[in-house]
């Protein structure tokens, strides 16, 4: 499982990709795309397959959501990612999704994690 194609990525693994983040401690959990829904196990990693169906949007808000859905939350990750990608992706999926809970999450943790405030239109 250790060469997975990029494109089948999910979540915290495509995160880390598209914004050439890799923790320390490495990912404990690698999800991708498959053909059915499975979960594999070597050594310390998983390799959680989810169907064609689960795939989010292809944008850093879709794969944060499945992160923090699906995936364990990885701190550092997303303090790496954050400080990559800048408040931007953050601001505009909170201004969309006022009121989702995972807007919000992501919202909460950018602050809490970068020490910077958002500032948007929506309340948060």
């Amino acid at each position: 499982m250790a060469n997975v194609e990029s494109s089948s990525l999910l979540g915290g693994r495509w995160l880390g990709n598209s914004f050439d983040v890799h923790p320390c401690g490495g990912f404990s959990v690698t999800s991708m795309v498959g053909s059915r829904r499975e979960s594999r196990h070597q050594g310390f990693e998983s390799f959680e397959i989810y169907p064609e169906s689960m795939r989010p949007d292809e944008s850093p808000a879709g794969h944060l959501q499945f992160h923090l859905r699906y995936e364990p939350t990885n701190l550092e990750l997303l303090t790496r990612v954050f400080e990559a990608a800048g408040p931007d992706f953050v601001r505009s999926w909170i201004e969309r999704e006022p009121t989702g809970q995972y807007a919000r999450r992501a919202a909460f943790l950018y602050e809490f994690l970068t020490g910077l405030e958002l500032e948007t239109e929506a309340a948060v």
